[in-house]
């Protein structure tokens, strides 16, 4: 067997993954991410699934949870007492490239070492980490750099190469691209809330985690049997997530999140260092 074979993932049982579909389907929504930062280290770290794998199979799932959500969010655009508009126009400009991307990167994921996937993976946790975290944050808010309701040329260039971004980050660590998605929009427009901009990024990690995902079982870099068992409970857990966050003001929770995030990284980092010292020497992963 060779390195571009993974091996076959051991998993509990259905009871257990249901429960942790829930929560991770809840915590997602809530926060306005795909959910790949939490569906990443569990396949990894607590089923040991290869993570390449790992990769393509969290695409799935996060396709799942982030339909849901945006459903939810078209039904209280056109329905609810609190309507939160995303910015449409943002969306068209950014899901096109980053659709693009994502279905050229994924192919490059067979080629990467596990130990650097690993490592790519503990580093975009701990990104996602520090910018829950609140650390450098400026308490007055308002500072983009454009006005989305004057939308100038130089943002109408820039919303491309931000898809562009997110798709390849997105198919290489298996992440929706909503932790990469948020702050730029916040960093990019002054007028931009919160909310507005975790609705905006779910219209565009939708259709890119589709396309990563379909890449990724195309080469056999994802597992259908595992997106089928965690997809229903985590759609339910969305269903509260993206309910919850218009009623809820928990601005705890990030942070508590954010320390769970950096111990997840440190996980992974921890993991691969004991499997190295633990392997002989010679070995490699690409031993069967």
């Amino acid at each position: 067997m060779t390195d571009d074979t993974p091996s076959a993932p051991r998993l509990p049982k259905k009871s257990t993954i249901a429960v942790l579909g829930i929560a991770i389907g809840m915590l997602s929504a809530f926060l306005g991410i795909g959910g790949g930062v939490l569906v990443v280290p569990l396949l990894i770290v607590g089923f040991r699934v290869d993570p390449r794998v790992a990769t393509g199979t969290s695409l799935g799932v996060v396709a799942f949870v982030v339909g849901t959500s945006v459903v939810v969010e078209l039904l209280n655009v056109f329905f609810g007492s609190r309507p939160v508009q995303p910015a449409w126009l943002a969306a068209v400009l950014i899901a096109p490239t980053s659709m693009f991307a994502a279905s050229f990167a994924a192919p490059l994921v067979r080629k990467i070492p596990q130990a650097y996937l690993r490592a790519g993976f503990a580093v975009v946790l701990w990104i996602a980490a520090y910018k829950l975290s609140g650390i450098g944050a400026s308490a007055g808010g308002g500072e983009g750099w454009f006005e989305y309701a004057t939308l100038s040329g130089a943002a109408l260039l820039l919303l491309p190469l931000l898809g562009l971004i997110v798709g390849t980050i997105s198919a290489l660590v298996g992440i929706g691209g909503g932790m990469v998605l948020i702050p730029a929009l916040a960093l990019l427009f002054s007028d931009m809330n919160a909310l507005a901009s975790r609705s905006t990024s779910l219209l565009i990690v939708l259709p890119t985690a589709i396309m990563g995902y379909l890449r990724h079982r195309a080469q056999g870099t994802a597992v259908q049997s595992i997106v089928r068992t965690l997809a229903p409970t985590c759609a339910a857990g969305a269903v509260l997530g993206s309910l919850l966050v218009h009623y809820v003001a928990a601005d705890w929770f990030p942070k508590a999140f954010a320390v769970f995030m950096f111990l997840a990284g440190l996980r992974l980092i921890m993991q691969k260092k004991a499997r190295a010292s633990a392997a002989a020497p010679g070995d490699s992963d690409s031993q069967a």
